[in-house]
């Protein structure tokens, strides 16, 4: 019974990662280039 728990941890953070990936792939292109590279050198 103890396995089932640790899959289901498993698949809701790959599924959180998905969304990530997906919000960011969204929010780049939301965002301009300025403040796209202002991100980066912070």
């Amino acid at each position: 019974s103890t396995s089932k728990p640790v899959n289901t941890r498993c698949s809701m953070k790959s599924y959180r990662l998905s969304e990530l990936s997906n919000a960011e792939l969204n929010g780049l292109k939301a965002r301009p280039r300025i403040d796209f590279s202002s991100i980066f050198n912070i």
